[in-house]
C-alpha cells in the first residue's frame, strides 16, 4: 500500500488527492512544485517530410 506524507506535518493519506486537499485546507502558503515532465521523444508527433514544390532540373 503506498502512503502519502504531508511534507509539513506527521499526517500520512492513503490517496495522492487526500493529501493535495490537506495541503490546500490546512497548509495554503504551502506550494509544491511538481517536477516539470518533459514529453519523451517517441511521444512527439514526427514532422512531415518535406514536398518537393517543383521537379529537379
Amino acid at each position: 500500500m503506498t502512503v502519502h506524507q504531508c511534507p509539513k506535518c506527521v499526517l500520512r493519506f492513503e490517496r495522492k488527492t487526500e493529501l493535495d486537499y490537506h495541503c490546500r485546507e490546512d497548509h495554503p502558503d504551502f506550494r509544491h512544485e511538481y517536477p516539470v515532465r518533459h514529453p519523451a521523444a517517441a511521444d512527439q508527433p514526427h514532422p512531415a517530410p518535406p514536398t518537393p514544390s517543383s521537379p529537379a532540373k
